[in-house]
């Protein structure tokens, strides 16, 4: 077992260096930089977003389902 854990150590240490992130995270330019976290950031929050506008819409439109009373002419 301490072969084994030895040889698939030095081969995921060897390659290491090809699981790099993607270029524009660590892009030279400002404003790529400041690009990429303002849409990580939008379509990390829309989603929830829309289903805060979901609830917000079941909640205020469930009580109008119900069927009005009807008053008898006594």
């Amino acid at each position: 077992m301490n072969k084994l854990f030895t040889f698939v150590s030095i081969i995921i240490l060897t390659f290491a260096n090809s699981a790099n992130a993607c270029p524009v995270c660590f892009d030279a330019n400002e404003k790529s930089r400041i690009a990429d976290y303002l849409t990580t950031a939008f379509l990390s929050l829309f989603p929830l977003l829309m289903i805060g506008c979901l609830v917000y819409w079941l909640k205020k439109y469930s009580g109008e389902t119900e069927p009005h009373s009807i008053k008898s002419n006594l």
